[in-house]
Formats: structure tokens, C-alpha cells, sequence
């Protein structure tokens, strides 16, 4: 799966809407993904677990 950076993409509604509640001044860095309908569960599952230690790089 082709991966890569689109700054003038701007984020989806179903986020947007809730985070720019949360976090009004936009500083939290933010990945967005969408789910692959051909993956099966436990692919999304070990992606999830590779994608873990991001959180700690902030």
C-alpha cells in the first residue's frame, strides 16, 4: 500500500468535527487512517501494534 503526506488534504469531518472540540488551538499531532475493507481484523490489529510506539515519539 502506497503511504504518503498530503498537507493540502485537510482531515476528514468525523475527525475534525470532535477534535477541533478537544483540542481548539490544533497543537496534537494527528495521523488519520482509514481501515483497508480487503485486511482482515487481526491485519488491523498487528498494524495497531506497530503504530503503538509512535505515541511515545509524541
Amino acid at each position: 500500500t502506497e503511504v504518503g503526506l498530503d498537507e493540502k488534504w485537510g482531515l476528514d469531518h468525523g475527525a475534525w468535527s470532535v477534535l477541533k472540540h478537544l483540542y481548539p488551538k490544533a497543537d496534537v499531532p494527528i495521523i488519520q487512517m482509514s481501515l483497508d475493507y480487503y485486511q482482515s481484523p487481526q491485519y488491523h490489529f498487528e498494524l495497531a501494534t506497530e503504530l503503538k510506539s509512535l505515541r511515545k515519539k509524541g
